[in-house]
């Protein structure tokens, strides 16, 4: 798991499903799913400045 550099969302590795999860705060709606390579672990977010 892990937050946003900018707040307002988080990112959990949805591992039985080789996917990411983006989720809105603090609500927990999903707001993106990342398709990946089985098993996401551990979780690295980039972003812009």
């Amino acid at each position: 798991m892990a937050l946003h550099p900018r707040g307002g969302s988080l990112f959990v590795a949805a591992q039985a499903e080789n996917r990411i999860l983006q989720l809105a705060l603090p609500g927990l709606e999903i707001l993106k799913a990342i398709e990946t390579a089985a098993r996401p672990d551990p979780i690295r977010i980039l972003s812009e400045p």
